[in-house]
């Protein structure tokens, strides 16, 4: 299933979830390193990635917006596993979660790529985003459209 509806996000607890896709785009002449990607957070939004950062943990972090946030309201959030599947593009940092594996939602899930500042590097990926309540035996969403990534040193 692709784009929104509404089911039972906990029980009793009905919830809307939504996986819109998203563009991140990253430019600069970065003096460390470049980074950007997503945050999938356990209180039911998602996190563009960027900036110029020593390390990603020190990067910015955004909520794309609410209409972007995977499950409202966002305290439904509670058992679900996220699987972030490639379509194309650079592979994922080493830091990163696991790319075509699902994962507990039991802690924020970061997906990003980097470039090492002045090396006038770019990294591009296309990637979809899937949702399940039970491991991945069952993919409850997957996102209407892909997330697109575009990194650039200058």
């Amino acid at each position: 299933m692709m784009g929104l509806f509404s089911i039972l996000a906990a029980p009793g607890a009905p919830g809307t979830v939504s996986l819109l896709g998203e563009t991140v785009t990253a430019t600069d002449d970065y003096a460390n390193n470049g980074y950007c990607g997503i945050r999938v957070n356990t209180d039911g939004t998602i996190d563009k990635i960027t900036g110029d950062s020593t390390d990603v943990s020190t990067a910015t972090f955004t909520q794309i917006d609410s209409a972007t946030d995977w499950i409202t309201p966002n305290a439904a959030g509670t058992g679900y596993h996220v699987r972030f599947n490639t379509n194309s593009g650079d592979a994922l940092d080493v830091g990163s979660s696991s790319a075509g594996a699902w994962i507990a939602l039991t802690s924020n899930r970061l997906f990003y790529f980097s470039v090492a500042g002045g090396s006038a590097g770019a990294k591009d990926h296309n990637a979809d985003l899937l949702l399940s309540r039970d491991g991945g035996t069952t993919t409850l969403l997957t996102s209407a459209a892909p997330y697109i990534f575009d990194l650039d040193d200058l």
